[in-house]
């Protein structure tokens, strides 16, 4: 069950998020290397912003990618951490222009953390500012904030028609299909 939903034994709350990585930035220390990690999705919400008790698993892309996936797989079973706890599936869907930034997240001496100024926020920003009648923000309109690839908010394929269909332009133009109350649903 993912982090809103509740199976404790699966979801990474942000102090088992930050004994993880603390965990890994100690032994890249051990080996004289400092790895970088750029974070995605509910990883930010927990660490970033505070906006989220847990997450299924941190979604990142992150150099060197061979060294972290190792240690992260040790870290993970000394942790009882689920296989998956660290994955770069998202790598897939990140533009290649991405601009990152430390805003907010904590920082560990072998492990620089990063997030994406990503396209969801900045669709969010766009469709919020639209329906309050407020200046859109310049910052959402930057190409980088798009994904080259497209992202559906189910991986039911019976449902993709249906979030084509649905998404609101702002989510549509940046590649991004959700369902047409995808911002007022809590």
């Amino acid at each position: 069950m993912d982090a809103q939903g509740g199976n404790e034994a699966s979801n990474l709350t942000r102090e088992k998020i930050l004994a993880a990585l603390g965990a890994l930035s100690n032994q890249l220390g051990e080996r004289g290397i400092t790895g970088e990690i750029c974070l995605f999705r509910g990883t930010v919400m927990v660490l970033a912003f505070t906006a989220r008790l847990a997450t299924k698993d941190v979604d990142a892309v992150f150099q060197p990618t061979r060294t972290i996936r190792e240690i992260a797989r040790k870290v993970g079973e000394q942790l009882h951490l689920p296989s998956n706890w660290l994955n770069d599936g998202v790598k897939g869907y990140v533009s290649a222009r991405h601009e990152t930034t430390t805003g907010n997240l904590p920082q560990f001496h072998y492990l620089r953390l990063t997030r994406v100024q990503d396209a969801y926020l900045a669709a969010t920003a766009e469709h919020l500012a639209a329906a309050h009648h407020l200046p859109i923000p310049d910052w959402v309109v930057d190409d980088a904030r798009k994904l080259h690839r497209p992202w559906f908010a189910s991986q039911l394929a019976s449902l993709r028609a249906v979030l084509l269909l649905e998404s609101p332009p702002t989510f549509r133009s940046r590649n991004l299909f959700v369902s047409e109350n995808a911002l007022t649903r809590v």
